[in-house]
């Protein structure tokens, strides 16, 4: 049977399954929203760079060089705004940092972090670029302070395809997140290969440029894109969707699966939950929305 939600209890899955890409949101509601690389900032968003006026105190590192690009130059890169953050080098691999903005931002209170990044092509190649966040923050020892660094999990961008790249900042210790002093943004090759160089000389320039960096307290959100990259990932893989075939569906629970272009299908559940969160498992994989996770 083909559906898309049943009557009871179908607005509590709506509202939490909204922000979900366009995509994803074909396939559970029906509905169209905006994709996952969609800008999509709260109101209360902590800015730690929108680049409308400058920089916002964002410098490059190593042979990395800032400017700010408008969106006339770039419109599907610069996603909020007319202007965003353009960094340029002739490595493969680059960073960029920022104090000023993290030392005076409340990460305790907003821990989920979010930037949209839109690589350019590594010059002669044709590989993904691996993007990761990094925070600075001073650790209090025995021995007076000293600084430590904590890094999130790698993020995969495809060469022009903007993303919402996303860090929860809810898995480091809150000492940690009140007691930070430096934000890192870094890309190199998205390679197995243990014999390729993650930094080398890329034989000329290119670049990645990165809009609205900032923090909120949505946890939700962060979720929301990682099932839109997951089910992004399953249409790269068994083509595009085309239908959902329901086999289950009770007042608090639907099953059932994702049928695709390929003629594969990837089974999924949605269960809402007592404390009204809900939970999704996709192909296996379980996320969980609203309620204590929030």
């Amino acid at each position: 049977m083909e559906g898309t939600w049943g009557s009871t209890g179908s607005a509590t899955r709506r509202n939490v399954l909204k922000g979900i890409g366009a995509t994803t949101a074909a396939a559970l509601a029906g509905g169209a929203v905006p994709a996952s690389g969609a800008a999509e900032t709260s109101d209360d968003a902590v800015t730690l760079g929108d680049f409308e006026s400058g920089l916002a105190g964002w410098r490059g590192v190593g042979e990395t060089t800032l400017d700010r690009v408008a969106k006339s130059e770039r419109p599907a890169a610069v996603t909020s705004g007319d202007h965003a953050l353009a960094a340029t080098t002739d490595r493969t691999a680059g960073r960029i940092e920022n104090e000023e903005r993290v030392r005076n931002a409340d990460l305790v209170a907003n821990p989920s972090l979010f930037a949209t990044v839109t690589p350019g092509r590594i010059p002669g190649s044709d590989v993904a670029i691996s993007v990761r966040f990094r925070l600075h923050y001073v650790d209090d020892g025995l021995f007076g302070d000293d600084t430590g660094v904590v890094e999130s999990d790698a993020q995969t961008v495809r060469p022009h395809a903007p993303a919402v790249v996303s860090w929860d900042l809810r898995e480091l210790a809150e000492t940690t997140r009140a007691d930070a002093t430096k934000l890192e943004i870094d890309w190199s090759p998205a390679t197995d290969s243990a014999s390729d160089s993650l930094d080398s000389d890329a034989g000329e320039a290119w670049t990645v440029v990165v809009d609205d960096v900032h923090l909120t307290d949505d946890g939700d959100r962060i979720r929301r894109l990682r099932l839109g990259e997951h089910f992004e990932r399953l249409q790269f893989a068994l083509g595009a969707y085309r239908s959902t075939e329901v086999h289950l569906r009770t007042e608090h629970l639907e099953s059932g699966e994702f049928v695709f272009a390929s003629g594969s299908s990837v089974p999924y559940t949605v269960e809402t939950l007592t404390d009204d969160g809900v939970e999704f498992v996709l192909d296996g994989v379980e996320y969980l929305f609203g309620g204590e996770w929030l």
